[in-house]
């Protein structure tokens, strides 16, 4: 009896065990050029089954989502991660998916000879750090202050409409959403090509849910390197794979690729470690938020990124 009475708690064991990998790697993502490649994945059933991915509208929603506990990673920016922290959301980002340069935009409507102009526009704007940023960037490259402008608080998905019912002059949007209003004779202003190395996508996961997804994070990059290979090698097949995801031409998806930069499997080991171009930029933007008020305390930037879950 007490040797069938071991056999039933080994076996029980092991089904828990069994019963615990099942649970799914739950990731928030929103539309953006720089995720595509995780978009992609699944599309090609790359992805694990134990793999979920929550799709939001915005970087604002898998920000509310990570927050709240809802998804345990989420494609987000350094200054979502750099809030969270502060926020006493302990995050570890395990990949730079992409650098902005260029995809980021504010556009207006009407061209604009000087940044000056800005005064008195209103300003459509999602509530996210990328976009407060952006106009704090912009309007301090301009000579201009917060209250020389009206921020209208909108989500890029309703700046559209907004937009054609003339209810602001000016959008901070990024792609696939810029290309959009730029068909309906939207003017650039400024891009994040003039804030180099300040706009870094990444996947960050809740670092006291790691233990529990450890193979599922692994197997979520390797699909995210895998795809970038395909992109690479079948270029042609992506933008139109791409464009009709997002409703929008190969030549729009074209220009959109244009504007990140989107880093290898080598570059991604070099970005986790300390001295590398991701955490003096997380340094500087840590200094920068806080100066400006975004974060009433600088983050821990203390093993802030972990490189274990790039497979070799």
């Amino acid at each position: 009896m007490n040797f069938i009475r071991t056999i039933l708690i080994f076996s029980l064991f092991i089904l828990g065990g069994c019963f615990s990998e099942e649970e799914p790697l739950k990731v928030a993502i929103s539309p953006w050029i720089g995720y595509e490649s995780i978009y992609q994945a699944e599309e090609f059933g790359w992805l694990d089954k134990n793999i979920e991915l929550v799709k939001g509208d915005s970087l604002s929603d898998s920000f509310k989502k990570i927050m709240s506990g809802e998804v345990d990673a989420a494609t987000m920016t350094m200054e979502d991660v750099l809030i969270a922290q502060t926020e006493g959301i302990d995050l570890t980002i395990i990949a730079v998916l992409d650098i902005s340069a260029g995809a980021d935009v504010i556009l207006s409507k009407g061209s604009m000879n000087t940044l000056a102009e800005l005064k008195g526009k209103r300003v459509g704007s999602e509530r996210s750090a990328l976009a407060s940023l952006m106009l704090t960037k912009t309007l301090d490259k301009a000579g201009l202050q917060a209250k020389d402008v009206s921020v209208v608080n909108l989500s890029p998905i309703q700046q559209l409409e907004a937009w054609n019912n003339d209810k602001i002059d000016v959008a901070i949007t990024y792609e696939p959403y810029a290309t959009k209003l730029l068909r309906e004779g939207a003017n650039y202003v400024i891009s994040s090509k003039e804030f180099p190395e300040m706009i870094f996508d990444v996947l960050a996961v809740r670092t006291d849910r790691i233990k529990d997804h450890e193979l599922g994070l692994k197997t979520l990059l390797q699909s995210h390197f895998k795809t970038l290979e395909y992109f690479h090698k079948n270029y042609i097949d992506t933008l139109h794979r791409v464009a009709a995801r997002e409703g929008n031409t190969p030549d729009d998806v074209k220009r959109a690729f244009g504007g990140v930069v989107l880093p290898s499997k080598v570059a991604n080991k070099v970005f986790m470690s300390n001295d590398s171009n991701l955490y003096r930029s997380a340094q500087g933007l840590n200094t920068l938020m806080f100066e400006k008020g975004f974060i009433l305390k600088k983050a821990d930037l203390n093993d802030f990124t972990s490189v274990k879950f790039i497979n070799d």
